[in-house]
């Protein structure tokens, strides 16, 4: 299930990718009325159901919580410090046909016995994404590559990906397998950084690869790009590619008229500079991070509590559940600088987080502890203040971190003691919700709106 704004930002490309405004985090000025679709001919295809989806996301694929990616190199199988793989991860030695009949080669194959232990501690060690080296680089003073020989690079690739990518590693419904857009940034080859006049070519035959692979295969995909250019050229391709993409609603939606309306209101408003986000637990899961529940869980597990009495401490007020495990820890100061080392681990942002960034919202409320969301603005090129750690500070955007930030544990809203003590001393935090809700069209993007002090400030 995809939050609002995801939806506005998937089934609206061509908005984002319009000469009007680009989705990078900033208010922009919106259009007087929706871009029509073009007239469908033979370059253009229907986009059909598919089993999985494909997103263009304006984002470091270094950074991103996905299962698989593609890792570009050139055929001496060298891997560029810039994509920081540590060494370890590294082939050992090329594969058979490396560079001829062979164009991939996986950093790190997951063996059954490597799973069985991932997944027993999916929730205490952070795990890597599997990188795939593929040949799509020319290797210097050699010829570049031409389309067909990326596309056969690709379809290896996603071979691959659709074999080792046969769950989700991050909480996810469905596996996420990435890729950066060749012939840009560093996927491009080295006498020809900007990819020339072939990028368009390049990111039109990728789009097909990538359509019908997800029409096979229960997988989604995320084709990733830091370059501004190279990410507006492949929302614009895929808007005159799949020309109906903008008005296909879900099959499960129960009145597609109204929701193809909606969806158009929302990026309107966004467009206009009228929406701020709210961001909860929800949009961190699929970055690997625990729900709240399961956060209770680790605590009571560090602080030294038996099954047993961990499932008393499950039906307890969450709130209380969090000051038993305060005590037993030694104290709030202790707690807290579990939970930041808990949270803490997630070094890479969600599918959810690189959409977001992607909305030109004015302010944004989180009640989430970690840094991913900030991390995927500024991956898009954005620039946003940390309320209240850089209060005073001028920037386009900013975020308020409501319940505190792993980067300054103390600050932390945990515990019942937590909760009174903010509403007694965050006057100015609740100052800035209240005005929200009332000059803004606020976004609530993974809240269960059950949260006390944001409950009690919005009525």
């Amino acid at each position: 299930l995809v939050p609002a704004a995801c939806a506005c930002w998937l089934l609206c490309p061509g908005l984002a990718g319009s000469t009007e405004a680009t989705f990078k985090g900033g208010a922009a000025a919106a259009p007087s009325a929706p871009t029509p679709a073009p007239s469908r001919g033979l370059n253009t295809l229907p986009s059909v159901p598919t089993k999985g989806h494909v997103f263009i996301l304006n984002t470091d694929i270094r950074l991103l919580a996905c299962d698989v990616w593609l890792l570009p190199v050139d055929r001496t199988l060298e891997i560029d410090r810039a994509w920081n793989v540590p060494d370890c991860e590294h082939p050992s030695h090329p594969p058979p046909g490396w560079g001829s009949t062979t164009l991939v080669a996986p950093c790190c194959p997951k063996t059954p016995e490597g799973r069985r232990r991932r997944s027993q501690v999916r929730y205490r060690t952070y795990e890597h994404p599997l990188p795939v080296a593929v040949d799509v680089i020319a290797a210097s003073h050699a010829p570049r590559k031409t389309v067909p020989d990326l596309i056969a690079a690709l379809r290896q690739f996603l071979d691959v990906a659709a074999r080792e990518a046969d769950h989700s590693n991050f909480g996810r419904a469905r596996p996420l397998v990435a890729l950066p857009i060749f012939c840009a940034g560093l996927a491009a080859d080295e006498q020809d950084q900007t990819g020339g006049s072939q990028l368009g070519e390049v990111i039109k035959a990728v789009l097909d690869e990538l359509h019908a692979f997800v029409m096979a295969h229960d997988v989604d995909v995320a084709l990733c790009s830091i370059d501004s250019a190279a990410f507006s050229a492949a929302l614009d391709a895929r808007r005159k590619r799949f020309p109906d993409f903008l008005t296909r609603a879900p099959l499960l939606a129960s009145d597609r008229d109204r929701y193809q309306a909606e969806v158009l209101r929302l990026a309107h408003l966004c467009l206009a500079g009228q929406v701020s986000l709210f961001l909860g637990a929800g949009v961190s899961i699929n970055a690997g991070l625990p729900s709240w529940s399961q956060l209770l869980d680790q605590l009571a597990l560090e602080a030294g509590f038996t099954a047993s009495a961990r499932g008393y401490i499950h039906e307890l007020d969450p709130l209380e559940a969090a000051s038993v495990c305060a005590a037993r820890l030694g104290g709030d100061r202790a707690l807290k600088r579990c939970v930041a080392r808990i949270i803490g681990r997630a070094k890479r942002h969600s599918l959810q987080h690189a959409l977001l960034a992607g909305v030109p919202f004015r302010g944004c409320i989180s009640t989430n502890y970690d840094t991913l969301f900030e991390q995927a603005v500024r991956c898009a090129g954005g620039d946003i203040a940390v309320l209240p750690a850089e209060v005073g500070s001028v920037r386009d955007t900013w975020c308020l971190k409501l319940h505190g930030s792993v980067d300054r544990p103390d600050t932390i809203v945990l515990t019942r003691a937590d909760y009174v003590r903010f509403s007694k001393e965050q006057a100015a935090c609740e100052g800035v919700l209240q005005g929200l809700l009332l000059t803004q069209h606020v976004l609530f993007c993974g809240f269960g709106m059950r949260d006390e002090n944001c409950c009690r400030i919005s009525s």
